[in-house]
């Protein structure tokens, strides 16, 4: 009986590997430049489904086209919806598609029109099979944002422009419709003097909701954003758009989405601004933080690099083994970062979706992730050139590995413990050169260092001899991005180094 047992276990274990799907990175449409941009994408039953902003060739002109993908990547349906008198488009760096009560999806964008004509917000609603059931209009100065559905209709966020003597400012502006769509009422949550942004609005208990986001003091243009002070901020309002609660902290930056934990703490994203020594200007920087229930800071990290305007974490998600994944854009790059509770990192990536072109994913143009029922994750976003968009998928692991068998590499990569102390580097950030500098217990030995990309893929060797306290390499060809810098000594893998290439 014990042997039958056993060849039961084998045959569960090897079941279990072959039927585990590979990851991958696929682009789309790459052939047919300014046709999509993958913006935002949810998991219903393990079937994908986005929204992207794309180019209808047949009737000359953008609107939004609906996707459903399977868990490889192979498109299913797809729906487009162009408006004859506008442009259908969407706001950056937002959380748009929603699945809705009935079973359909829905989404709130902006559109481009002429300027002889009224700017209006439009919701878009499709039912399960993609097929469109309605496209309601709003005309309104504002930036649309986010979208939630309520028992009786649908709340839509979005930011509406307000002049006055100064240099003007922006509040939160709030729609509500029915179900099918049309308005009920409107309201505006305004605050003088101060620059209010909502980029998110989710429900939070049976009657309320939080709109969340950040502030800053208004300046003109030219003195943004060197002069600008960007801090986080929300709004608790009632299902009827009733301001119950405000709060701020001047401590961090961006609230661009949350969990509240069940002891009413929240692990937050956003970014944060630093001045950046090599562009000489104030830039963005990825931003986790969790904030007590009484909305003190608790910890923060800014992970990834100090890199550009837009450099930041768009998308929150709870990961099944009790851990976070927040995804966004790190020196235009897509940008994957793994944390537990406490902020510490578990793995982080940075990818590309062709070789020698960034991937602006999840984020400095746009970012999102939803998690398969295995715990896998899918990631959308999209890539840019002078020729012009086009979109991508990526699916990995909860380990954060594209191809299972590689998993062990990257971990080993990443995760090995620094034994001791071994080299500096200098500078970090690169963009021509970088000196590797001997220190502690190595210095009069012959030491290695292995370069590897984000992908485990070996780059280059680099060898310092024990005569030598340094030795300078070239980074000018490399293209940018992270790289790991693995210190050998006598054989042994004594450390790793961080090394971020930015031209």
């Amino acid at each position: 009986m014990m042997k039958y047992f056993y060849i039961i276990i084998v045959l569960v274990s090897i079941t279990d590997l072959f039927c585990q799907q590979p990851g991958f990175i696929k682009v789309y449409n790459e052939h047919r430049r300014n046709q999509a941009r993958y913006e935002d994408v949810l998991i219903d039953n393990d079937t994908i489904v986005l929204y992207a902003v794309a180019y209808d060739t047949t009737k000359n002109n953008w609107g939004i086209k609906f996707f459903k993908y399977d868990i490889d990547g192979n498109e299913l349906s797809s729906t487009s919806i162009i408006d004859t008198t506008a442009i259908l488009t969407s706001t950056y760096f937002v959380k748009t598609i929603i699945k809705t009560s009935d079973g359909g999806y829905a989404m709130f964008g902006s559109a481009l029109v002429e300027k002889s004509k009224p700017d209006f917000n439009y919701m878009i609603k499709v039912n399960h099979n993609l097929e469109l059931e309605f496209i309601e209009k709003y005309f309104t100065e504002s930036i649309a944002r986010s979208m939630v559905e309520t028992d009786d209709g649908y709340l839509l966020l979005s930011n509406i422009y307000v002049p006055n003597d100064e240099y003007g400012e922006y509040d939160p502006y709030l729609i509500k419709t029915n179900k099918n769509g049309k308005e009920i009422w409107r309201k505006q949550y305004e605050n003088k003097k101060i620059d209010e942004i909502g980029l998110l609005i989710k429900k939070q208990g049976i009657n309320t909701f939080i709109i969340t986001g950040e502030a800053s003091t208004p300046v003109d243009d030219e003195s943004w954003p060197q002069n600008d002070t960007l801090w986080m901020k929300y709004i608790i309002i009632d299902s009827l758009g009733n301001k119950l609660h405000s709060s701020e902290n001047h401590e961090v930056g961006t609230l661009r989405d949350f969990k509240i934990l069940k002891d009413s703490s929240w692990i937050c994203i956003g970014s944060t601004w630093e001045y950046n020594p090599i562009n000489q200007r104030y830039d963005g920087q990825p931003l986790i933080y969790r904030l007590s229930k009484n909305n003190n800071v608790l910890w923060k990290q800014t992970p990834g690099v100090l890199g550009s305007f837009f450099d930041d974490f768009f998308d929150l998600e709870a990961m099944p083994d009790g851990n976070f994944l927040a995804s966004g854009t790190t020196i235009s790059y897509a940008y994957l970062h793994k944390f537990d509770i406490d902020g510490n990192e578990i793995w982080h990536r940075v990818d590309e979706a062709v070789p020698g072109q960034r991937v602006r994913g999840g984020g400095a143009y746009t970012a999102s992730s939803d998690l398969l029922s295995n715990g896998d994750i899918i990631s959308c976003g999209w890539s840019a050139d002078t020729s012009g968009n086009f979109g991508f998928l990526m699916k990995i692991t909860s380990d954060g590995c594209i191809d299972i068998s590689e998993c062990p590499d990257w971990t080993a990569i990443e995760d090995i413990a620094k034994k001791r102390l071994d080299i500096n580097i200098s500078p970090n950030p690169a963009s021509n050169f970088v000196v590797f500098t001997k220190v502690s217990e190595v210095l009069q030995k012959a030491v290695d260092i292995q370069i590897f990309d984000v992908m485990a893929r070996h780059v280059q060797d680099v060898k310092i001899s024990a005569f030598e306290q340094d030795v300078e390499m070239d980074v000018s060809k490399l293209i940018n991005g992270v790289y790991f810098c693995r210190v050998v000594l006598d054989g042994e893998i004594i450390g790793v180094r961080k090394l971020v290439v930015s031209k």
